[in-house]
Protein backbone atom coordinates (compact mmCIF):
# COMPACT_ATOMS: atom_id res chain seq x y z
CA UNK A 1 0.00 0.00 0.00
CA UNK A 2 1.39 3.40 -1.02
CA UNK A 3 1.91 6.19 1.48
CA UNK A 4 -0.82 8.25 -0.22
CA UNK A 5 -3.27 5.36 0.19
CA UNK A 6 -2.42 5.07 3.88
CA UNK A 7 -2.91 8.80 4.37
CA UNK A 8 -6.25 8.68 2.57
CA UNK A 9 -7.36 5.78 4.76
CA UNK A 10 -6.39 7.80 7.84
CA UNK A 11 -8.88 10.49 6.75
CA UNK A 12 -11.52 7.82 6.21
CA UNK A 13 -10.81 6.18 9.57
CA UNK A 14 -11.65 9.44 11.37
CA UNK A 15 -15.27 8.93 10.29
CA UNK A 16 -15.48 5.37 11.61
CA UNK A 17 -18.67 6.13 13.57
CA UNK A 18 -20.64 7.21 10.49
CA UNK A 19 -19.10 4.45 8.38
CA UNK A 20 -19.85 1.88 11.10
CA UNK A 21 -23.52 2.89 11.10
CA UNK A 22 -23.53 2.66 7.31
CA UNK A 23 -21.98 -0.82 7.34
CA UNK A 24 -24.51 -1.97 9.94
CA UNK A 25 -27.36 -0.65 7.79
CA UNK A 26 -25.81 -2.44 4.79
CA UNK A 27 -25.70 -5.70 6.76
CA UNK A 28 -29.38 -5.45 7.68
CA UNK A 29 -30.14 -4.49 4.09
CA UNK A 30 -28.43 -7.65 2.81
CA UNK A 31 -30.34 -9.79 5.33
CA UNK A 32 -33.69 -8.36 4.20
CA UNK A 33 -32.71 -9.05 0.58
CA UNK A 34 -31.81 -12.61 1.54
CA UNK A 35 -35.17 -12.99 3.29
CA UNK A 36 -36.88 -11.58 0.20
CA UNK A 37 -35.11 -14.15 -1.97
CA UNK A 38 -36.16 -16.94 0.38
CA UNK A 39 -39.76 -15.76 0.20
CA UNK A 40 -39.60 -15.66 -3.61
CA UNK A 41 -38.40 -19.27 -3.61
CA UNK A 42 -41.23 -20.28 -1.29
CA UNK A 43 -43.90 -18.48 -3.37
CA UNK A 44 -42.60 -20.00 -6.60
CA UNK A 45 -42.75 -23.53 -5.21
CA UNK A 46 -46.25 -23.02 -3.76
CA UNK A 47 -47.62 -21.59 -7.00
CA UNK A 48 -46.25 -24.67 -8.77
CA UNK A 49 -48.13 -26.94 -6.34
CA UNK A 50 -51.38 -24.99 -6.83
CA UNK A 51 -51.08 -25.24 -10.61
CA UNK A 52 -50.64 -29.01 -10.40
CA UNK A 53 -53.71 -29.39 -8.15
CA UNK A 54 -55.90 -27.22 -10.41
CA UNK A 55 -55.37 -29.69 -13.21
CA UNK A 56 -56.72 -32.67 -11.22
CA UNK A 57 -59.16 -31.22 -8.61
CA UNK A 58 -62.08 -28.83 -8.25
CA UNK A 59 -61.46 -25.41 -6.69
CA UNK A 60 -63.15 -26.37 -3.40
CA UNK A 61 -60.99 -29.46 -2.96
CA UNK A 62 -57.66 -27.67 -3.38
CA UNK A 63 -55.45 -27.70 -0.33
CA UNK A 64 -52.13 -25.91 0.09
CA UNK A 65 -49.96 -26.88 3.05
CA UNK A 66 -47.79 -23.89 3.96
CA UNK A 67 -44.76 -25.05 5.84
CA UNK A 68 -41.52 -23.07 5.83
CA UNK A 69 -38.41 -24.63 7.28
CA UNK A 70 -34.98 -23.12 7.62
CA UNK A 71 -32.13 -25.62 7.56
CA UNK A 72 -29.03 -24.88 9.64
CA UNK A 73 -26.09 -25.78 7.32
CA UNK A 74 -23.66 -27.29 9.84
CA UNK A 75 -26.01 -29.33 12.06
CA UNK A 76 -28.63 -29.96 9.32
CA UNK A 77 -31.32 -29.19 11.90
CA UNK A 78 -34.56 -27.65 10.65
CA UNK A 79 -36.38 -24.74 12.25
CA UNK A 80 -40.06 -24.40 11.32
CA UNK A 81 -41.08 -20.76 10.91
CA UNK A 82 -44.75 -21.52 10.19
CA UNK A 83 -46.93 -24.59 9.41
CA UNK A 84 -50.54 -24.26 8.23
CA UNK A 85 -52.86 -25.47 5.49
CA UNK A 86 -54.91 -23.26 3.17
CA UNK A 87 -58.16 -24.74 1.79
CA UNK A 88 -60.15 -23.78 -1.28
CA UNK A 89 -59.31 -21.33 -4.03
CA UNK A 90 -60.41 -18.28 -2.01
CA UNK A 91 -58.51 -19.35 1.09
CA UNK A 92 -55.37 -20.00 -0.92
CA UNK A 93 -55.76 -16.66 -2.74
CA UNK A 94 -55.96 -14.66 0.48
CA UNK A 95 -53.11 -16.66 1.93
CA UNK A 96 -50.96 -15.75 -1.04
CA UNK A 97 -52.05 -12.11 -0.69
CA UNK A 98 -50.80 -12.28 2.89
CA UNK A 99 -47.45 -13.62 1.68
CA UNK A 100 -47.26 -10.74 -0.81
CA UNK A 101 -47.85 -8.40 2.13
CA UNK A 102 -44.88 -9.99 3.90
CA UNK A 103 -42.89 -9.54 0.69
CA UNK A 104 -43.77 -5.82 0.66
CA UNK A 105 -42.83 -5.57 4.33
CA UNK A 106 -39.41 -7.05 3.56
CA UNK A 107 -39.01 -4.56 0.71
CA UNK A 108 -40.05 -1.70 3.00
CA UNK A 109 -37.39 -2.66 5.54
CA UNK A 110 -34.87 -3.05 2.73
CA UNK A 111 -35.64 0.48 1.48
CA UNK A 112 -35.42 1.83 5.02
CA UNK A 113 -32.01 0.26 5.63
CA UNK A 114 -30.86 1.46 2.19
CA UNK A 115 -31.90 5.00 3.19
CA UNK A 116 -29.84 4.83 6.39
CA UNK A 117 -26.91 3.31 4.48
CA UNK A 118 -26.89 6.20 2.02
CA UNK A 119 -27.36 8.87 4.68
CA UNK A 120 -24.57 7.60 6.95
CA UNK A 121 -22.12 6.84 4.15
CA UNK A 122 -22.70 10.18 2.44
CA UNK A 123 -22.39 12.01 5.76
CA UNK A 124 -19.01 10.31 6.21
CA UNK A 125 -18.03 11.26 2.65
CA UNK A 126 -18.90 14.93 3.11
CA UNK A 127 -17.05 15.07 6.42
CA UNK A 128 -13.96 13.52 4.82
CA UNK A 129 -14.05 16.08 1.99
CA UNK A 130 -14.55 18.86 4.54
CA UNK A 131 -11.46 17.72 6.46
CA UNK A 132 -9.42 17.74 3.24
CA UNK A 133 -10.58 21.27 2.42
CA UNK A 134 -9.78 22.44 5.95
CA UNK A 135 -6.29 20.92 5.81
CA UNK A 136 -5.55 22.36 2.37
CA UNK A 137 -6.64 25.84 3.39
CA UNK A 138 -4.67 25.59 6.63
CA UNK A 139 -1.63 24.54 4.59
CA UNK A 140 -2.08 27.48 2.21
CA UNK A 141 -2.21 29.87 5.16
CA UNK A 142 1.13 28.61 6.49
CA UNK A 143 3.10 28.30 3.25
CA UNK A 144 5.88 30.84 2.65
CA UNK A 145 5.32 33.82 0.39
CA UNK A 146 7.85 32.42 -2.10
CA UNK A 147 5.57 29.43 -2.75
CA UNK A 148 2.78 31.68 -4.04
CA UNK A 149 5.22 33.55 -6.27
CA UNK A 150 5.87 30.42 -8.34
CA UNK A 151 2.43 28.73 -8.21
CA UNK A 152 -0.57 30.25 -10.03
CA UNK A 153 -3.46 31.11 -7.73
CA UNK A 154 -6.02 29.43 -9.98
CA UNK A 155 -4.09 26.17 -9.91
CA UNK A 156 -4.02 26.26 -6.10
CA UNK A 157 -7.74 27.03 -5.95
CA UNK A 158 -8.42 23.97 -8.14
CA UNK A 159 -6.96 21.77 -5.38
CA UNK A 160 -10.07 22.57 -3.30
CA UNK A 161 -12.68 23.23 -5.99
CA UNK A 162 -11.82 20.28 -8.29
CA UNK A 163 -9.32 17.84 -6.83
CA UNK A 164 -11.03 17.42 -3.46
CA UNK A 165 -14.35 16.87 -5.22
CA UNK A 166 -12.90 14.06 -7.31
CA UNK A 167 -11.85 12.30 -4.10
CA UNK A 168 -15.53 11.52 -3.81
CA UNK A 169 -14.94 8.85 -6.45
CA UNK A 170 -12.44 6.99 -4.25
CA UNK A 171 -14.70 7.17 -1.22
CA UNK A 172 -17.68 5.98 -3.29
CA UNK A 173 -15.57 3.07 -4.50
CA UNK A 174 -14.64 2.09 -0.94
CA UNK A 175 -18.30 2.30 0.08
CA UNK A 176 -19.31 0.01 -2.77
CA UNK A 177 -16.45 -2.36 -1.94
CA UNK A 178 -17.76 -2.56 1.63
CA UNK A 179 -21.27 -3.21 0.34
CA UNK A 180 -20.07 -5.87 -2.10
CA UNK A 181 -18.01 -7.56 0.63
CA UNK A 182 -21.00 -7.72 2.99
CA UNK A 183 -23.28 -9.07 0.27
CA UNK A 184 -20.73 -11.70 -0.68
CA UNK A 185 -20.30 -12.77 2.95
CA UNK A 186 -24.07 -13.04 3.43
CA UNK A 187 -25.10 -14.51 0.06
CA UNK A 188 -22.21 -16.76 -0.96
CA UNK A 189 -22.81 -19.37 1.81
CA UNK A 190 -26.44 -19.69 0.67
CA UNK A 191 -25.36 -19.91 -2.96
CA UNK A 192 -22.84 -22.64 -2.08
CA UNK A 193 -25.59 -24.47 -0.21
CA UNK A 194 -27.77 -24.41 -3.34
CA UNK A 195 -24.92 -25.39 -5.69
CA UNK A 196 -21.27 -25.39 -4.73
CA UNK A 197 -20.13 -26.10 -8.31
CA UNK A 198 -21.96 -23.12 -9.79
CA UNK A 199 -20.99 -20.86 -6.90
CA UNK A 200 -17.34 -21.75 -7.33
CA UNK A 201 -17.60 -20.75 -10.98
CA UNK A 202 -19.32 -17.50 -9.98
CA UNK A 203 -16.49 -16.61 -7.59
CA UNK A 204 -13.88 -17.36 -10.26
CA UNK A 205 -15.84 -15.29 -12.75
CA UNK A 206 -15.34 -12.01 -10.86
CA UNK A 207 -11.51 -11.96 -11.13
CA UNK A 208 -11.82 -12.73 -14.84
CA UNK A 209 -14.03 -9.68 -15.30
CA UNK A 210 -11.47 -7.56 -13.42
CA UNK A 211 -8.84 -8.44 -16.05
CA UNK A 212 -11.03 -7.01 -18.82
CA UNK A 213 -11.78 -3.92 -16.74
CA UNK A 214 -8.07 -3.29 -16.10
CA UNK A 215 -7.41 -3.19 -19.84
CA UNK A 216 -9.70 -0.15 -20.05
CA UNK A 217 -8.64 1.56 -16.81
CA UNK A 218 -5.00 1.55 -17.93
CA UNK A 219 -5.96 4.10 -20.60
CA UNK A 220 -8.25 5.97 -18.20
CA UNK A 221 -5.31 6.63 -15.87
CA UNK A 222 -3.32 8.44 -18.56
CA UNK A 223 -6.26 10.58 -19.71
CA UNK A 224 -7.15 11.46 -16.10
CA UNK A 225 -3.79 13.13 -15.49
CA UNK A 226 -4.23 15.22 -18.62
CA UNK A 227 -7.65 16.37 -17.40
CA UNK A 228 -6.50 17.44 -13.92
CA UNK A 229 -3.53 19.33 -15.41
CA UNK A 230 -5.82 21.06 -17.90
CA UNK A 231 -8.31 22.06 -15.17
CA UNK A 232 -5.47 23.68 -13.24
CA UNK A 233 -4.37 25.53 -16.38
CA UNK A 234 -7.72 27.03 -17.30
CA UNK A 235 -8.61 27.81 -13.67
CA UNK A 236 -5.35 29.76 -13.38
CA UNK A 237 -6.08 31.43 -16.74
CA UNK A 238 -9.55 32.49 -15.57
CA UNK A 239 -8.27 33.84 -12.27
CA UNK A 240 -5.65 35.99 -14.00
CA UNK A 241 -7.92 37.29 -16.76
CA UNK A 242 -10.82 38.13 -14.44
CA UNK A 243 -8.42 40.16 -12.31
CA UNK A 244 -7.12 41.95 -15.41
CA UNK A 245 -10.43 42.88 -17.06
CA UNK A 246 -9.49 46.56 -17.21
CA UNK A 247 -6.25 45.80 -19.05
CA UNK A 248 -8.06 43.55 -21.53
CA UNK A 249 -10.64 46.22 -22.30
CA UNK A 250 -7.98 48.94 -22.58
CA UNK A 251 -6.26 47.12 -25.46
CA UNK A 252 -9.45 45.66 -27.03
CA UNK A 253 -8.19 42.13 -26.46
CA UNK A 254 -11.56 40.49 -25.71
CA UNK A 255 -11.50 38.44 -28.92
CA UNK A 256 -7.91 37.28 -28.41
CA UNK A 257 -8.58 36.24 -24.81
CA UNK A 258 -11.79 34.47 -25.81
CA UNK A 259 -9.90 32.50 -28.47
CA UNK A 260 -7.22 31.48 -25.97
CA UNK A 261 -9.81 30.33 -23.42
CA UNK A 262 -11.80 28.51 -26.11
CA UNK A 263 -8.66 26.57 -27.02
CA UNK A 264 -8.15 25.59 -23.38
CA UNK A 265 -11.70 24.36 -22.87
CA UNK A 266 -11.68 22.62 -26.26
CA UNK A 267 -8.65 20.68 -25.03
CA UNK A 268 -10.59 19.94 -21.84
CA UNK A 269 -13.54 18.71 -23.92
CA UNK A 270 -11.35 16.40 -25.98
CA UNK A 271 -9.78 14.88 -22.86
CA UNK A 272 -13.18 14.46 -21.19
CA UNK A 273 -14.74 13.02 -24.34
CA UNK A 274 -11.96 10.45 -24.50
CA UNK A 275 -12.53 9.68 -20.82
CA UNK A 276 -16.29 9.37 -21.37
CA UNK A 277 -15.77 6.84 -24.14
CA UNK A 278 -13.43 4.81 -21.96
CA UNK A 279 -15.59 5.00 -18.83
CA UNK A 280 -18.84 4.14 -20.56
CA UNK A 281 -17.23 1.23 -22.35
CA UNK A 282 -17.09 -0.32 -18.88
CA UNK A 283 -20.90 -0.51 -18.65
CA UNK A 284 -21.53 -2.67 -21.74
CA UNK A 285 -18.48 -4.74 -20.83
CA UNK A 286 -19.89 -5.37 -17.36
CA UNK A 287 -23.38 -6.02 -18.72
CA UNK A 288 -22.08 -8.52 -21.26
CA UNK A 289 -20.01 -10.33 -18.65
CA UNK A 290 -23.05 -10.37 -16.36
CA UNK A 291 -25.18 -11.92 -19.11
CA UNK A 292 -22.54 -14.60 -19.62
CA UNK A 293 -22.79 -15.43 -15.92
CA UNK A 294 -26.61 -15.52 -15.98
CA UNK A 295 -26.53 -17.68 -19.11
CA UNK A 296 -24.29 -20.20 -17.37
CA UNK A 297 -26.65 -20.20 -14.37
CA UNK A 298 -29.63 -20.71 -16.71
CA UNK A 299 -27.99 -23.61 -18.55
CA UNK A 300 -26.89 -25.23 -15.29
CA UNK A 301 -30.33 -25.12 -13.70
CA UNK A 302 -32.05 -26.13 -16.93
CA UNK A 303 -30.09 -29.34 -16.73
CA UNK A 304 -30.88 -29.77 -13.03
CA UNK A 305 -34.64 -29.21 -13.54
CA UNK A 306 -34.91 -31.53 -16.55
CA UNK A 307 -33.18 -34.26 -14.56
CA UNK A 308 -35.35 -33.67 -11.50
CA UNK A 309 -32.53 -32.63 -9.18
CA UNK A 310 -33.85 -29.23 -8.11
CA UNK A 311 -37.00 -27.17 -7.71
CA UNK A 312 -38.07 -24.09 -9.62
CA UNK A 313 -37.91 -22.15 -6.34
CA UNK A 314 -34.21 -22.94 -6.00
CA UNK A 315 -33.64 -21.57 -9.50
CA UNK A 316 -35.51 -18.35 -8.71
CA UNK A 317 -33.63 -17.93 -5.42
CA UNK A 318 -30.23 -18.52 -7.02
CA UNK A 319 -30.90 -16.10 -9.88
CA UNK A 320 -32.13 -13.52 -7.39
CA UNK A 321 -28.98 -13.91 -5.27
CA UNK A 322 -26.67 -13.69 -8.29
CA UNK A 323 -28.44 -10.57 -9.54
CA UNK A 324 -28.39 -8.95 -6.09
CA UNK A 325 -24.74 -9.70 -5.33
CA UNK A 326 -23.66 -8.69 -8.84
CA UNK A 327 -25.23 -5.24 -8.45
CA UNK A 328 -22.67 -3.85 -5.95
CA UNK A 329 -19.86 -5.71 -7.72
CA UNK A 330 -20.89 -3.98 -10.96
CA UNK A 331 -20.89 -0.62 -9.18
CA UNK A 332 -17.37 -1.33 -7.94
CA UNK A 333 -16.31 -1.98 -11.52
CA UNK A 334 -17.94 1.26 -12.71
CA UNK A 335 -16.35 3.23 -9.87
CA UNK A 336 -13.02 1.65 -10.74
CA UNK A 337 -13.16 3.48 -14.05
CA UNK A 338 -13.42 6.81 -12.23
CA UNK A 339 -10.84 5.88 -9.64
CA UNK A 340 -7.79 6.94 -11.65
CA UNK A 341 -9.06 10.51 -12.03
CA UNK A 342 -9.31 10.68 -8.26
CA UNK A 343 -5.89 9.08 -7.73
CA UNK A 344 -4.23 11.79 -9.82
CA UNK A 345 -6.02 14.41 -7.72
CA UNK A 346 -4.98 12.61 -4.53
CA UNK A 347 -1.32 12.82 -5.50
CA UNK A 348 -1.65 16.55 -6.21
CA UNK A 349 -3.40 17.18 -2.89
CA UNK A 350 -0.83 15.31 -0.82
CA UNK A 351 2.00 16.96 -2.78
CA UNK A 352 0.58 20.32 -1.69
CA UNK A 353 0.09 19.13 1.90
CA UNK A 354 3.74 18.02 1.95
CA UNK A 355 5.07 21.46 1.02
CA UNK A 356 7.37 22.94 3.66
CA UNK A 357 5.63 25.50 5.84
CA UNK A 358 7.03 28.64 7.37
CA UNK A 359 8.79 27.96 10.65
CA UNK A 360 6.35 29.35 13.19
CA UNK A 361 7.60 27.34 16.14
CA UNK A 362 8.18 29.27 19.36
CA UNK A 363 10.68 26.76 20.73
CA UNK A 364 14.19 28.21 21.22
CA UNK A 365 12.99 31.47 19.65
CA UNK A 366 13.24 34.95 21.12
CA UNK A 367 10.26 37.25 21.51
CA UNK A 368 10.68 40.65 19.88
CA UNK A 369 9.59 43.33 22.34
CA UNK A 370 11.57 46.46 21.57
CA UNK A 371 13.42 47.00 18.30
CA UNK A 372 16.31 49.36 18.96
CA UNK A 373 18.49 48.68 15.91
CA UNK A 374 18.21 47.00 12.51
CA UNK A 375 21.29 46.02 10.56
CA UNK A 376 21.61 44.56 7.06
CA UNK A 377 25.03 42.94 7.11
CA UNK A 378 26.68 41.72 3.85
CA UNK A 379 23.20 40.83 2.61
CA UNK A 380 22.74 39.08 -0.74
CA UNK A 381 19.62 37.58 -2.29
CA UNK A 382 18.72 35.50 -5.33
CA UNK A 383 15.17 34.38 -6.09
CA UNK A 384 14.64 30.59 -6.10
CA UNK A 385 15.22 29.16 -9.57
CA UNK A 386 17.20 32.20 -10.75
CA UNK A 387 20.95 32.49 -11.33
CA UNK A 388 20.96 36.30 -11.19
CA UNK A 389 21.37 37.91 -7.76
CA UNK A 390 18.99 40.79 -7.04
CA UNK A 391 21.67 42.49 -4.92
CA UNK A 392 24.92 41.49 -3.20
CA UNK A 393 26.88 42.55 -0.11
CA UNK A 394 24.36 45.14 1.01
CA UNK A 395 25.02 46.90 4.34
CA UNK A 396 22.81 49.29 6.30
CA UNK A 397 22.28 50.10 9.97
CA UNK A 398 19.30 52.03 11.39
CA UNK A 399 18.08 52.82 14.89
CA UNK A 400 14.96 53.93 16.72
CA UNK A 401 13.64 57.27 15.50
CA UNK A 402 15.02 56.86 11.98
CA UNK A 403 12.89 57.54 8.93
CA UNK A 404 14.67 55.80 6.07
CA UNK A 405 14.00 56.34 2.38
CA UNK A 406 15.16 53.48 0.17
CA UNK A 407 16.06 54.87 -3.25
CA UNK A 408 17.25 53.44 -6.55
CA UNK A 409 16.27 52.67 -10.12
CA UNK A 410 13.48 50.27 -11.01
CA UNK A 411 14.63 46.66 -10.61
CA UNK A 412 17.42 47.44 -8.17
CA UNK A 413 15.74 45.39 -5.42
CA UNK A 414 14.14 47.97 -3.12
CA UNK A 415 10.93 45.99 -2.64
CA UNK A 416 12.86 42.73 -2.33
CA UNK A 417 15.00 44.19 0.45
CA UNK A 418 11.94 45.30 2.40
CA UNK A 419 10.23 41.93 1.84
CA UNK A 420 13.28 40.30 3.43
CA UNK A 421 12.91 42.58 6.45
CA UNK A 422 9.20 41.69 6.65
CA UNK A 423 10.19 37.97 6.66
CA UNK A 424 8.45 37.11 3.39
CA UNK A 425 11.74 35.72 2.07
CA UNK A 426 14.82 34.33 3.78
CA UNK A 427 18.24 35.94 3.14
CA UNK A 428 20.53 34.10 0.75
CA UNK A 429 23.90 35.19 2.14
CA UNK A 430 24.61 37.56 4.96
CA UNK A 431 21.84 38.33 7.42
CA UNK A 432 19.51 40.88 8.97
CA UNK A 433 20.07 41.66 12.65
CA UNK A 434 17.54 43.06 15.08
CA UNK A 435 19.13 44.31 18.31
CA UNK A 436 22.33 42.53 17.16
CA UNK A 437 20.55 39.16 16.90
CA UNK A 438 19.86 37.38 13.58
CA UNK A 439 16.33 37.61 12.26
CA UNK A 440 16.04 33.81 12.44
CA UNK A 441 16.51 33.89 16.24
CA UNK A 442 13.09 35.49 16.67
CA UNK A 443 9.76 33.73 16.32
CA UNK A 444 8.00 34.44 13.04
CA UNK A 445 4.78 35.47 14.79
CA UNK A 446 6.75 37.98 16.86
CA UNK A 447 8.41 39.42 13.75
CA UNK A 448 5.12 39.71 11.87
CA UNK A 449 3.47 41.42 14.84
CA UNK A 450 6.17 44.10 14.98
CA UNK A 451 7.19 44.61 11.33
CA UNK A 452 4.40 45.44 8.88
CA UNK A 453 4.76 46.12 5.17
CA UNK A 454 2.25 48.22 3.21
CA UNK A 455 2.68 48.29 -0.56
CA UNK A 456 0.87 49.73 -3.54
CA UNK A 457 -0.90 46.44 -4.24
CA UNK A 458 -2.33 46.00 -0.76
CA UNK A 459 -5.21 43.54 -0.73
CA UNK A 460 -8.64 44.13 0.78
CA UNK A 461 -11.26 41.66 1.92
CA UNK A 462 -14.92 41.91 0.99
CA UNK A 463 -16.84 43.66 3.74
CA UNK A 464 -16.88 47.11 5.25
CA UNK A 465 -14.15 49.70 5.68
CA UNK A 466 -14.22 48.90 9.41
CA UNK A 467 -13.76 45.17 8.76
CA UNK A 468 -10.54 45.91 6.90
CA UNK A 469 -9.44 48.61 9.32
CA UNK A 470 -9.64 46.28 12.33
CA UNK A 471 -8.25 43.16 10.63
CA UNK A 472 -5.34 43.08 13.11
CA UNK A 473 -7.82 42.67 15.97
CA UNK A 474 -6.72 45.84 17.76
CA UNK A 475 -9.28 48.24 19.27
CA UNK A 476 -9.69 51.79 17.96
CA UNK A 477 -10.74 54.73 20.12
CA UNK A 478 -13.69 56.90 19.14
CA UNK A 479 -11.36 59.88 18.65
CA UNK A 480 -9.14 57.89 16.29
CA UNK A 481 -12.16 56.62 14.37
CA UNK A 482 -13.32 60.16 13.74
CA UNK A 483 -9.84 61.16 12.59
CA UNK A 484 -9.54 58.12 10.30
CA UNK A 485 -12.99 58.74 8.78
CA UNK A 486 -12.00 62.32 7.98
CA UNK A 487 -8.67 61.16 6.48
CA UNK A 488 -10.54 58.70 4.25
CA UNK A 489 -12.85 61.46 3.04
CA UNK A 490 -15.96 60.37 4.95
CA UNK A 491 -18.27 62.80 6.69
CA UNK A 492 -18.52 60.84 9.95
CA UNK A 493 -17.48 57.60 11.66
CA UNK A 494 -20.65 55.75 10.64
CA UNK A 495 -19.46 55.83 7.02
CA UNK A 496 -16.69 53.42 8.03
CA UNK A 497 -19.31 50.65 7.99
CA UNK A 498 -20.08 51.00 4.31
CA UNK A 499 -19.20 48.06 2.03
CA UNK A 500 -16.09 48.40 -0.12
CA UNK A 501 -17.03 45.77 -2.73
CA UNK A 502 -14.86 43.11 -4.34
CA UNK A 503 -11.19 44.02 -3.80
CA UNK A 504 -12.22 47.51 -2.67
CA UNK A 505 -13.78 48.45 -5.98
CA UNK A 506 -16.05 51.02 -4.27
CA UNK A 507 -12.99 52.96 -3.06
CA UNK A 508 -10.85 55.37 -5.04
CA UNK A 509 -7.15 54.63 -5.48
CA UNK A 510 -6.31 57.28 -2.90
CA UNK A 511 -8.78 55.79 -0.40
CA UNK A 512 -7.27 52.35 -0.93
CA UNK A 513 -3.77 53.67 -0.16
CA UNK A 514 -5.05 55.50 2.91
CA UNK A 515 -6.98 52.47 4.18
CA UNK A 516 -3.94 50.22 3.70
CA UNK A 517 -1.85 52.63 5.78
CA UNK A 518 -4.48 52.99 8.53
CA UNK A 519 -4.90 49.21 8.78
CA UNK A 520 -1.16 48.92 9.47
CA UNK A 521 -1.20 51.88 11.86
CA UNK A 522 -3.99 50.30 13.95
CA UNK A 523 -1.78 47.22 14.42
CA UNK A 524 0.79 49.44 16.21
CA UNK A 525 4.00 47.92 14.75
CA UNK A 526 7.51 48.87 15.81
CA UNK A 527 8.67 48.94 12.20
CA UNK A 528 6.43 50.22 9.40
CA UNK A 529 7.39 49.79 5.74
CA UNK A 530 5.63 52.07 3.25
CA UNK A 531 6.40 50.87 -0.28
CA UNK A 532 5.05 53.15 -3.04
CA UNK A 533 1.72 53.98 -1.37
CA UNK A 534 1.86 57.74 -1.98
CA UNK A 535 1.10 58.03 -5.70
CA UNK A 536 -2.52 59.20 -5.25
CA UNK A 537 -2.00 61.26 -2.09
CA UNK A 538 -1.55 65.01 -1.78
CA UNK A 539 0.76 66.91 0.56
CA UNK A 540 -1.90 67.11 3.29
CA UNK A 541 -2.44 63.35 3.21
CA UNK A 542 1.31 62.68 3.36
CA UNK A 543 1.62 65.02 6.32
CA UNK A 544 -1.16 63.13 8.14
CA UNK A 545 0.65 59.83 7.51
CA UNK A 546 3.99 60.93 8.93
CA UNK A 547 2.36 62.76 11.83
CA UNK A 548 0.55 59.52 12.68
CA UNK A 549 3.86 57.64 12.41
CA UNK A 550 5.45 59.59 15.27
CA UNK A 551 4.55 56.76 17.66
CA UNK A 552 6.25 54.18 15.42
CA UNK A 553 9.98 53.73 16.26
CA UNK A 554 11.28 52.99 12.74
CA UNK A 555 9.73 53.80 9.35
CA UNK A 556 11.01 52.72 5.92
CA UNK A 557 9.64 54.40 2.81
CA UNK A 558 9.95 53.93 -0.95
CA UNK A 559 8.78 56.82 -3.13
CA UNK A 560 9.89 59.07 -5.97
CA UNK A 561 8.06 62.07 -4.50
CA UNK A 562 10.19 64.75 -2.86
CA UNK A 563 7.20 65.50 -0.62
CA UNK A 564 7.71 62.06 0.89
CA UNK A 565 11.49 62.00 0.86
CA UNK A 566 11.59 65.24 2.85
CA UNK A 567 10.36 63.29 5.88
CA UNK A 568 13.40 60.97 5.77
CA UNK A 569 16.39 61.66 7.99
CA UNK A 570 18.34 58.78 6.41
CA UNK A 571 18.53 58.14 2.67
CA UNK A 572 19.78 54.78 1.43
CA UNK A 573 20.49 54.42 -2.28
CA UNK A 574 20.69 50.99 -3.93
CA UNK A 575 22.54 50.43 -7.20
CA UNK A 576 22.46 47.71 -9.84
Amino acid sequence: MSSNSKRLLSYIAKQKRWIGYGILATLFMSLTELATGGLLKFLTNQLGKIQNQLIDKADSLIKLPLKYNVKIPISNEKITLFDTTLKGADGIFWGLVGLCGIFLLFYLFNSLFNYFRRVYMNAATQRILQNFKDDIYQKLLHLPHAFFSKNPTGDLVSRITYDVTTLNEIIDLLIEVARAAIYILVFIPVMFYLSWQLSLFTLLFFPISVVFINLITHHIKRVSKNITDNVGDYTAFLEKRINQQKLIKTFNKEKTEQTTFSDLIETNFQYNFRLIKLRFSLNPTNDFLGMILLSVVYIFFSYKITHGNTSLGDVVLYLYLVKTVYKPVKKVAEAWGRLHVALVSTRKIFRLLDEAEEDKSEQNKQSLNNIKTIEFRDLSFTYPGSDQAVFTNLNLRVKQGDRISVNGKTGVGKTTLLNLLASFYAPGQGNIYLNNMPLSDYSLSSLRANIILVDGQSAFFDGSVMDNLTYSGKDISAVSLASYANFLGFSNSSDLYQQIGNKGIELSMGQKQKLAFLRALVAQPQVLILDEIFSSLDAKDIEFIFTSCKTIPIVFMVSRSNKVLDYANLKFTMEL
